[in-house]
């Protein structure tokens, strides 16, 4: 019977907690999941077991994927990544779903009542193929899964000391490739956004409202140098964004540092006095684990801010009133309060974007629940091809012989070294130690007896397995 679930892994740090969690939820109900990596998983899907593939967006760049996973013999469902943020029902729709991909999709799952309802509505045609179900990113920042990133949050702490924390958010105007930006236009319309489109005015809008922003936040990182020379300010940039602005800042300032790791950033926040952002999911991150946060909006723009932020991190309109509230922090310890009061107020709120933010509502078991029918039909393909030693250890010495052509292009080439240089920055290298350990730490920390098999089927792709005892 065909019980395999494939998870896509595209951003590291971003995406590795909550896949290995579900990983484990799975396979505890009877499945066997693969973590994989993006092009990994593309290269080799014909030579793979036919299962329930779990794509992370219903965009116009998966059509081609997903057209050649279907004629492959997977069944393939969508958990939409960035459905938590969104401007505006007709944003969300204009932006996040190309509509040729729904003829072929077998299932999409929506985080909570409202994403729900903006695709039912919107998409009366393919309604039944919608379930409410809540994503794993939620599960993982409840009791007991969220230990994981408090036991990261002490090895932090004992290395850097106590500090404030900034997790930037500029993509639009700070791009890894600078190139995007002056030529966003050019982007939006290759993407099928004209002029006339919401999309378009919302992306230029977006770009301005970061430029503005940076301004902003970069004069707050000066001022909070100069007053405050005993505490420390660590810079932690977004994956995509170009990282040499932030440490050539950093650079300028004893107490101010630019970090970027492998760690999620709920462990950066967890391990900070507060954490500071703009317009940001870490806001909504903070908030869940309990954290205070403030979200700085020192330029208004309502058409591109994101709801949540709004909903979760105190909000703070200028430099002078931010540092204000660091010397409250730190003369009083002030603050703390003000933000137990916005989460009396807005906690229940979210259960409208968040169906599993109840403690007792698993996202993992809900979808497994909607896909399992199609998982208990007879498999396309019953085996996975090419994953015996020798094969393994070809397309492992065909990877290297690879690289090294591409770093000798990138030696000719600063398109190519630009392109590596993005590559790692958003997905360092995967090594079976590191899916072990971390499927050990959460499985720990939900206090599972049962122990969990990895194995690296092919360069990239991990097969999970209950151990047998």
């Amino acid at each position: 019977m065909n019980k395999r679930i494939y998870l896509i892994l595209e951003i590291k740090k971003r995406e590795l907690d909550s896949r290995c969690y579900f990983a484990i939820k799975s396979c505890l109900n009877g499945f066997e999941t693969v973590i994989s990596k993006k092009n990994i998983f593309y290269k080799n899907k014909s030579l793979l077991k036919t299962g329930m593939v779990v794509l992370k967006s219903l965009g116009i760049n998966y059509y081609k994927e997903i057209v050649d996973i279907k004629k492959c013999g997977h069944y393939v469902s969508v958990m939409d990544e960035e459905g938590l943020m969104y401007f505006s029902k007709e944003d969300f729709i204009q932006r996040r779903i190309y509509k040729e991909n729904l003829k072929k999709i077998d299932y999409i799952f929506t985080w909570g009542e409202n994403d729900y309802n903006m695709l039912s509505d919107s998409l009366p045609k393919f309604k039944n193929k919608i379930f409410k179900t809540g994503s794993s990113r939620i599960d993982i920042l409840k009791k007991p899964i969220n230990q994981i990133f408090q036991k990261e949050a002490k090895i932090i702490k004992e290395k850097y000391g106590d500090f404030f924390l900034l997790n930037t958010f500029f993509t639009y105007t700070n791009h890894f490739f600078g190139s995007w930006i002056k030529k966003r236009k050019e982007v939006l319309q290759s993407e099928g956004f004209d002029e006339k489109s919401l999309v378009y005015s919302n992306g230029l809008r977006m770009e301005n409202l970061q430029k503005e922003t940076l301004k902003s936040t970069i004069d707050f990182i000066e001022k909070f140098s100069k007053k405050f020379p005993n505490a420390k300010l660590i810079i932690r940039p977004h994956m995509s964004e170009n990282h040499d602005l932030w440490k050539k800042i950093s650079k300028k300032y004893d107490n101010v540092l630019t970090i970027y790791d492998d760690l999620n950033a709920c462990s950066w926040i967890m391990a900070s006095n507060f954490s500071i952002s703009s317009n940001c999911t870490t806001s909504v991150e903070a908030f869940l684990l309990k954290k205070l946060n403030f979200n700085f909006e020192p330029f208004e723009d309502n058409n591109v801010l994101y709801q949540l932020p709004k909903m979760t991190g105190i909000k703070v309109k200028s430099t002078e009133e931010l540092l204000k509230k660091i010397e409250n922090f730190e003369k009083l310890g002030l603050e703390n309060e003000n933000f137990r009061s916005l989460m009396d107020k807005n906690f229940d709120k979210l259960k409208a974007n968040m169906l599993n933010l109840d403690i007792h509502t698993c996202s993992v078991e809900n979808m497994i629940n909607y896909f399992s029918k199609e998982l208990n039909k007879k498999s396309k393909v019953d085996i996975d091809s090419n994953t015996g030693r020798l094969s393994f250890y070809y397309s492992k010495i065909k990877a290297k012989i690879n690289f090294y052509i591409i770093f000798i292009k990138s030696l000719i080439s600063n398109d190519v070294k630009n392109k590596i240089k993005f590559a790692k920055q958003k997905f360092p290298d995967l090594t079976k130690k590191e899916v072990e350990n971390k499927i050990l730490m959460i499985a720990e920390s939900m206090n599972i007896k049962k122990k969990f098999n990895v194995k690296e089927i092919y360069p990239g792709s991990f097969l999970i397995k209950v151990k047998n005892d």
